[in-house]
């Protein structure tokens, strides 16, 4: 699992630590498309990514307009 490094924080720094046992990892959106090598370095080693395509966790139950990110990570790994 792919997610934003606010999602993952949090529970007095529990939370992190049971997310990265069950294999999440952080990225910082801010950097922009440094999360891209992290991503298809994943993909390209033959293992699974699940990612949030709406850039975040969404609680409200509707669908938010999707990023560009699954699209930069599908082409970033097929290059």
């Amino acid at each position: 699992y792919m997610g934003a490094y606010e999602s993952l924080d949090g529970l007095f720094g529990i939370k992190p630590i049971v997310c990265c046992k069950v294999g999440a990892f952080a990225v910082d959106r801010a950097q922009g498309k440094t999360v891209l090598k992290p991503a298809t370095d994943l993909l390209v080693s033959g293992q699974p990514l699940m990612i949030f395509p709406e850039g975040k966790i969404n609680n409200s139950g509707k669908l938010s307009e999707f990023k560009l990110g699954a699209g930069y990570i599908t082409k970033a790994t097929v290059e």
